[in-house]
């Protein structure tokens, strides 16, 4: 799964993007929030084996479509600093799992409410994307500009 759908939601985000640009790449992302969120809460709220595994598989690729759609972004968030920024990325991903697991080890709630919890906060996340404001030109440094200039 991580193979396949990690790749396929880059390639999806740079198909949308070479289209609508960077606010086609933010809606899209969102959106595969929003299915992943989905998923997550079907999965929590399954009442047989079979549906526990197709909401699980479905889950599954948004959940990696969304990883790759969201490093098609990253590199344009700030050209001149593209390490720092995955490696921020990747370090809110490592936190995000580590508090979501707080939620397994509470002796109140059970497994099914902390997946359907993830699965409305991770929803919540992507409803919140379709805010932000990504802008369709690329923004060129004042340096940049004199040498292409030149």
């Amino acid at each position: 799964m991580n193979i396949f759908a990690r790749a396929l939601g880059g390639i999806l985000a740079d198909k949308v993007g070479n289209i609508y640009g960077m606010r086609g790449k933010g809606i899209l992302l969102a959106g595969m929030l929003v299915l992943e969120g989905a998923g997550i809460m079907l999965f929590a709220q399954a009442g047989s084996l079979p549906l526990a595994i197709v909401s699980m598989i479905t889950f599954a690729l948004f959940l990696k479509m969304s990883n790759g759609s969201t490093y098609a972004i990253v590199p344009f968030v700030n050209p001149k600093a593209v390490g720092v920024i995955s490696g921020i990325v990747g370090a809110g991903g490592n936190l995000g799992g580590m508090l979501m697991a707080f939620l397994f080890k509470s002796q109140s709630i059970s497994y099914g409410q902390a997946f359907l919890y993830i699965g409305c906060i991770v929803a919540a996340v992507g409803l919140l994307l379709f805010l932000v404001n990504f802008s369709k030109e690329v923004v060129v440094e004042p340096a940049e500009a004199e040498l292409q200039t030149a």
